[in-house]
């Protein structure tokens, strides 16, 4: 077995990179991250492994295809715009800091509005405390999103390069789309972490309809994921205020797409978040569903392929109490490469200290 397998496959269990988004989560709410400016190719790419940014398993047969999991097979592009048209919200699930799924999303939205459609986009990775230099931004009428990333202090947040996310942007604003803030801000969920979700304060508990607890199956699938992905350093008290984390975030997201479309002069939503987010039996969608906002929601996860798993339906072994991958689609891409697990740990283990202090 290669290396290159063994970090796909984490030792402590039917892991995958996304499982230890749940880690990493945890270590960029307390830290900052190493960003770089990458060369991003204009068109999205096609199945060739041509044209792709990530290099690693370029050639791997998923790269390029799209997997609808309730139909059980492949199914075109155009297939997946068809059925996003349809949709009152769609969620673009992401690997963070891959530069490829950045591009697709940047095509799914122009395929959208292309198509006629008119969405709010909202963004994670953006937060209620940018809401001013974002608005002061956006209502310069800017012909270029390149300048946002500055206007709302991008650089001073543990996400991914500016320039990587850019092009969605600059897709909205192509066709003045409102853009909006769908996450907490980066010192309220680094206080989550370390008191928990009742910092939060109980009128946005209330707000987020957080007062009725989720069912105990989801809960379970959720911290389930996260002990898988910790790698076996997060004391279990720890592991509770993430699994509140990510519930709040996902009920903060639901709320903030919802709100997007219906305080603004859009007929839909489209929403960029990581892809553990946007899954349909644990995520945004089921608070979406919990709301009754609307049950007709699209998710699309956009997953890194595997070197030793070449069937789609294979890669439901990342998802723990899934028994289908919980998504309407997923669109294959190749890696764009992982930190060795060994440093993650000690990452994940100095982040660890940092909670008692």
């Amino acid at each position: 077995m290669t290396t290159a397998v063994r970090r796909d496959r984490p030792r402590h269990g039917r892991g995958s990179a996304l499982l230890l988004a749940f880690a990493i989560l945890v270590i960029s709410a307390l830290t900052g991250c190493v960003t770089y400016v990458p060369r991003i190719p204009a068109a999205v790419p096609g199945q060739s492994g041509s044209g792709w940014h990530a290099k690693i398993l370029k050639d791997h047969p998923l790269v390029g295809r799209v997997w609808a999991p309730s139909q059980n097979r492949f199914v075109a592009p155009a297939r997946l715009i068809d059925a996003a048209v349809a949709a009152d919200f769609v969620l673009l699930g992401e690997q963070h800091d891959n530069v490829d799924h950045h591009r697709i999303q940047s095509w799914v939205l122009k395929s959208l509005m292309e198509r006629g459609k008119r969405p709010a986009v909202v963004f994670e990775m953006l937060s209620d405390d940018q809401q001013v230099a974002l608005s002061r931004f956006l209502n310069g009428n800017p012909r270029s999103a390149a300048g946002l990333g500055i206007a709302v202090g991008w650089s001073q947040t543990a996400w991914p390069n500016w320039a990587i996310y850019q092009p969605i942007a600059d897709a909205a604003l192509m066709y003045g789309m409102p853009i909006l803030p769908g996450g907490f801000p980066r010192s309220t969920i680094s206080r989550m972490v370390r008191m928990g979700r009742s910092v939060i304060g109980e009128s946005e508990i209330r707000a987020l309809g957080l007062d009725v607890p989720v069912d105990a199956a989801s809960r379970a699938t959720i911290q389930q994921a996260i002990a898988v992905g910790h790698l076996g350093v997060m004391p279990a008290n720890v592991i509770g205020k993430i699994v509140d984390m990510q519930i709040a975030k996902d009920a903060k997201m639901a709320r903030a797409t919802v709100n997007a479309r219906r305080l603004t002069q859009t007929d839909s939503a489209v929403l960029i978040a990581g892809t553990g987010h946007v899954r349909s039996d644990v995520g945004v969608p089921k608070h979406l569903r919990r709301s009754g906002a609307s049950t007709n929601v699209i998710s699309i996860g956009l997953m890194e392929v595997k070197e030793e798993l070449h069937r789609a339906d294979e890669y439901v072994e990342g998802f723990p109490a899934a028994s289908t991958l919980p998504f309407d689609f997923v669109w294959f891409t190749p890696k764009m490469g992982h930190d060795d697990e060994d440093e993650l740990k000690e990452r994940i283990e100095r982040s660890v200290k940092k909670l008692s202090q």
